[in-house]
């Protein structure tokens, strides 16, 4: 971690916390140039002036001091060989044309040493994986671990979604957790399009959530969100189409509309809000795909079952006439009709529907 206060506080002393905190299994560092020459430790973590004074390779490089310093920085990552920095420091497209082509400046320094960039202006990555245990971001608490893996862009959203996902019960059953998180910031470098092609691959993520302000390529996009649904769900809040400013990534000028049917011809889920986003992850990430359209519907309400059962023949799907447990039904009532549909063969899917007996919580 580059940028790391020598005073509590900060932002680089709160992500070096941060990823200390979670656990991290590698080898982690504390840089800032002005730490005293005597210095040798920051919070239990080895400090050093220099990423070149760092004895050994450095695989990621999060870098947190004022834009003015960061080239010099990425000079001194890519002549030790650092493969990839996460930038958090603002101060760059978002502040202006003067900004924008610091942050151009910026690209063009890390490619010639042919390293990537995850920002500037990011929130950062987050990687649950047991072997890993990486937080490097700006979020105090590690999501729990799971199996969602979650893009945003701007870091307002990305708290957000790990709030709810928190707020929801993301992870109490192991799968409904993160696999990883990331706030790419101003997309400079890394995009959308490259975590999806790394989500596609990741044997440890099965459902793909992701809130995207802009599509800068729509028909890229598709492109890889058509291979990747194919093999895990895919869900997305597509923006409005105007860009926040800062974002390298231009918005497409196809109409909204347009967007939304390549999308959905691409087999995406497309849902409007943050809390339908978290939502639709989590009953993916719990609920295995069904073998087939054949549907058994039960409950103690004649007409949930009858809307249910419409629903159903709308969407395409074969459902059986809904079982009528009336407003009697106990819950071994539930239990017995439920055992009995999910063992029928003849079932491909139940659908559960309840109204609460008067004075039950």
């Amino acid at each position: 971690v580059i940028g790391v206060g020598r005073a509590p506080g900060g932002v680089g002393r709160s992500v070096l916390a941060n990823i200390r905190d979670a656990g991290y299994e590698g080898s982690l560092y504390a840089v800032n140039k002005a730490f005293p020459e005597d210095l040798t430790e920051v919070d239990g973590v080895a400090a050093y002036r220099c990423v070149r004074d760092v004895e050994g390779p450095v695989d990621l490089a999060v870098v947190a001091v004022p834009a003015e310093h960061v080239p010099a920085v990425v000079a001194e990552c890519g002549e030790h060989g650092v493969q990839g920095l996460v930038v958090l420091s603002a101060g760059y497209a978002e502040s202006g044309p003067e900004g924008k082509e610091r942050q151009r400046a910026l690209v063009r320094k890390a490619r010639a040493y042919g390293m990537r960039i995850i920002g500037p202006n990011a929130f950062g990555v987050i990687n649950t994986a047991a072997d890993v245990r990486l937080n490097a971001s700006l979020a105090p608490e590690m999501p729990r671990p799971g199996r969602i893996g979650m893009f945003a862009q701007s870091g307002a959203i990305g708290i957000a979604l790990l709030s709810r996902l928190h707020r929801r019960g993301g992870g109490v059953t192991g799968t409904t957790g993160v696999s990883t998180f990331v706030s790419a910031g101003n997309r400079a470098d890394v995009s959308g399009n490259d975590v999806l092609q790394y989500w596609y691959e990741d044997p440890d993520t099965d459902v793909v959530l992701m809130y995207l302000e802009t599509i800068g390529n729509p028909r890229k996009f598709t492109r890889l969100a058509r291979r990747t649904a194919a093999a895990k769900p895919l869900v997305v809040v597509q923006g409005t189409g105007t860009a926040p400013q800062g974002h390298a990534v231009r918005a497409t000028r196809l109409p909204h509309a347009t967007v939304s049917a390549l999308l959905r011809q691409a087999g995406v889920i497309r849902v409007d809000t943050i809390t339908e986003l978290v939502d639709a992850g989590l009953l993916l990430a719990r609920q295995p795909l069904p073998a087939g359209p054949r549907v058994a519907i039960l409950g103690n309400s004649e007409s949930l079952g009858v809307l249910t059962y419409d629903r159903c023949l709308a969407e395409g799907l074969r459902p059986a006439r809904p079982l009528d447990l009336t407003t009697g039904a106990t819950p071994e009532d539930f239990r017995r009709a439920l055992s009995a549909a999910l063992a029928d063969d003849t079932n491909d899917s139940v659908v559960v529907t309840a109204i609460p007996a008067i004075g039950e919580a």
